[in-house]
């Protein structure tokens, strides 16, 4: 008797493909050995259950991967305000400067009250302290009422926004050497 080997694969199922379970016993004509037909189940059986932990296995997998995915979504969207909320305090910076020109920058420069631009500029750099021309030209005035070290603040708070400042560099050296 020659022994055939069955193995797990989709086509060694194909032997029940023919199967109607509903003809009687028609399946004894075409199986007539009973062990062909048992392995055939439990190659079937075994087929699924396989198939079935293969499939558990990529859920589980699909399902890291869309937590993963979930969580890169949640960052980029954090990120997304952080960047909207810099762009809105950026946008406030730059009408709180312009206003600060419009109101304070402007009205200094041609004012002919020295203490009354002294009040514009430092008004003006309450809205917009990052100007170093404002700061420059708050430093001049102080210098020239001989208000040095009030001067010196103003030039070093100039050179701190802008180190290449050359006119704030020879300021600030003229207002050390007169205190």
């Amino acid at each position: 008797m020659v022994r055939k080997n069955i193995y797990l694969s989709l086509p060694n199922l194909a032997c029940l493909a023919p199967l109607r379970l509903g003809s009687g016993h028609a399946w004894r004509e075409q199986y007539p050995n009973p062990r062909v037909f048992g392995c055939c189940v439990a190659a079937l059986l075994l087929a699924l259950m396989f198939l079935s932990s293969c499939l558990t296995a990529e859920l589980e997998k699909q399902a890291e991967q869309i937590k993963q995915q979930d969580e890169e979504i949640a960052r980029q969207r954090k990120e997304i305000e952080a960047i909207k909320a810099g762009q809105k305090a950026q946008e406030q910076k730059q009408r709180d400067c312009n206003r600060a020109f419009r109101e304070y920058f402007d009205k200094a420069q041609t004012t002919a009250d020295r203490e009354q631009a002294v009040t514009l500029y430092r008004g003006g750099l309450a809205l917009c302290p990052d100007d170093e021309i404002a700061h420059y030209e708050l430093g001049r005035m102080l210098a020239e009422r001989g208000r040095y070290a009030e001067a010196e603040t103003e030039f070093e708070a100039t050179l701190k926004i802008n180190p290449g400042f050359i006119e704030a560099k020879r300021e600030l050296e003229a207002v050390r050497k007169s205190r």
